[in-house]
């Protein structure tokens, strides 16, 4: 995988290799850097694919392990909106790794709106961007 030893991808992965029980708690989410979408869309912005990538490198190295996909966007627009567009964005992620060779069961995807932003103030373009994102747990392995 190409990712910096500190990203939260890196970590996952570390976490996975030791069997660390902490990655079960279903609160316990990470973040995909460099992901992100275009405004109003499910559609990848250039380079984020890659990130996926290191994903689904990720499931074909442990082939019994199984993640869940938790879409978000930024606060624009009505909050209905705003889940349907951030499970649309998580089944996209899906439907890229399912496209490289991973089957669906080992993928769950789901949106969650404008909730648990990771950028509060959600005022600026930029913290917006960081908003429209994909994060990813682990269900099992």
């Amino acid at each position: 995988m190409n990712v910096g030893e500190a990203s939260q991808i890196a970590s996952l992965a570390k976490g996975i290799d030791k069997k660390d029980p902490t990655l079960l708690d279903k609160e316990k989410w990470f973040t995909i850097e460099n992901l992100y979408f275009e405004t109003d869309s499910e559609k990848l912005k250039p380079g984020s694919e890659a990130q996926l990538d290191n994903i689904a490198k990720l499931l074909t190295a442990y082939p019994t392990l199984k993640l869940k996909l938790g879409g978000y966007t930024d606060n624009t627009g009505n909050e209905e909106s705003n889940k349907t567009l951030s499970n649309l964005r998580a089944q996209s992620a899906k439907l890229y790794l399912m496209n490289l060779g991973i089957a669906a069961d080992r993928i769950e995807a789901e949106g969650y709106g404008s909730q648990f932003p990771v950028c509060a103030e959600n005022d600026t373009d930029e913290c917006k961007a960081q908003n429209r994102r994909i994060a990813v747990r682990v269900l099992s392995w």
